[in-house]
């Protein structure tokens, strides 16, 4: 105890009991020190680089007690200390029934990872069978897991038998039971998020005649992380021209395959585009509207759109005659019937309304 007291009277101050402020737990053997809570875990839910927390230390002493001096150690890669003392303000609540009390300033290494604490009575008296914390300190979260580091850990450890001890008015070591306490920090996934989406659209040509069906090929796509079944509806500006149901897995896309049937639309320029419905839990609808060309509904073998139906059509027609998709003369647009060739049938829808115009 001699070396103990010494110490402390070269690096403290008198100090005086104050307010308590903090109390020990009581389930714990006698002569035990430990350290409460027993498990601090905190996951990415709910703690973050830079989080606070408060670890205690207490005692359980049946033995008198005279002084004490605990280290704690523990992994400063994880965990840093803001700030620490002693749970009774200026001594701690061990020693609160005393008045006559020395310790020392916590001894802070957060390069190495500790901290000690060092306290004594002065007067010739004892503290009787006792159970009250000693100290504290606030650590700050200073490392987080990861999807490739889950969990992070630290012991802070009491057990050094050498800088953790407690000793009677004799000068003697009384023999302790430890408790050191464990700290995880645990990666969670984040939730999966809903999201569906449509990132084109595309016509199969740009004139078409009215009463004519009109292909019109949407690409869907799941880039959530659900698998998600929803419906993908196509627009002639803002009336709707066709839609289906579609199931995608997540990261996945696909060509949906629709025909606008253009009978009842009156004569004019009409912006495609395509909606995906939003899925339950969604909140990014950002993507799940899609604009595409313009597409003119006219007279049937109006191919060049101007309103007349003439030998410049007839022309463009024999122009693209015998092609199909791939052919250096294809014309889509002289595929007047939509059937994927330019051929004698639709001559015939172009002659059919020869000299025909509108207005």
């Amino acid at each position: 105890m001699v070396l103990l007291v010494v110490a402390l009277l070269t690096s403290s101050m008198l100090l005086f009991a104050g307010q308590i402020n903090m109390k020990a737990e009581a389930d714990y053997p006698l002569d035990s020190i430990y350290v409460v809570p027993s498990q601090v875990t905190f996951t990415t839910n709910n703690a973050s680089l830079g989080t606070l927390f408060n670890v205690t230390v207490g005692a359980n002493m049946q033995s008198d007690t005279f002084g004490w001096q605990v280290e704690m150690t523990f992994n400063p890669a994880v965990v840093q200390i803001v700030d620490a003392g002693y749970t009774d303000v200026s001594s701690s609540v061990f020693f609160e029934n005393f008045t006559y009390i020395i310790n020392i300033s916590p001894r802070i290494d957060n390069v190495t990872g500790s901290v000690l604490y060092a306290e004594s009575l002065l007067a010739p008296e004892v503290a009787p069978q006792t159970n009250a914390s000693l100290c504290w300190v606030e650590f700050e979260i200073v490392s987080v897991p990861s999807s490739t580091v889950t969990q992070l850990t630290t012991t802070f450890n009491i057990t050094d038998s050498q800088n953790t001890v407690f000793e009677n008015s004799e000068g003697n070591y009384i023999p302790l039971t430890y408790f050191n306490g464990q700290y995880a920090f645990i990666y969670v996934p984040p939730p999966g998020v809903h999201d569906v989406a449509v990132t084109d659209v595309v016509p199969y040509k740009t004139v078409v005649g009215q009463g004519y069906g009109l292909n019109v090929t949407v690409t869907a796509a799941d880039p959530g992380d659900y698998t998600e079944t929803f419906n993908v509806t196509v627009y002639a500006n803002t009336t709707y021209a066709a839609s289906q149901n579609v199931t995608l897995s997540s990261g996945n896309s696909t060509n949906l395959m629709f025909i606008w049937d253009t009978t009842g639309f009156a004569y004019g320029n009409y912006t495609l585009s395509a909606y995906a419905w939003p899925v339950a839990g969604e909140t990014n609808v950002a993507n799940n509207n899609c604009t595409g060309s313009t597409v003119y509904v006219g007279i049937p073998g109006d191919v060049n759109s101007d309103g007349h139906v003439n030998i410049l059509d007839a022309v463009l027609t024999c122009m693209a005659f015998g092609s199909t998709s791939g052919s250096p003369n294809w014309n889509p647009n002289a595929d007047v019937n939509n059937d994927g060739t330019v051929n004698m049938l639709d001559l015939l829808i172009v002659a059919n309304h020869f000299g025909q115009h509108y207005p």
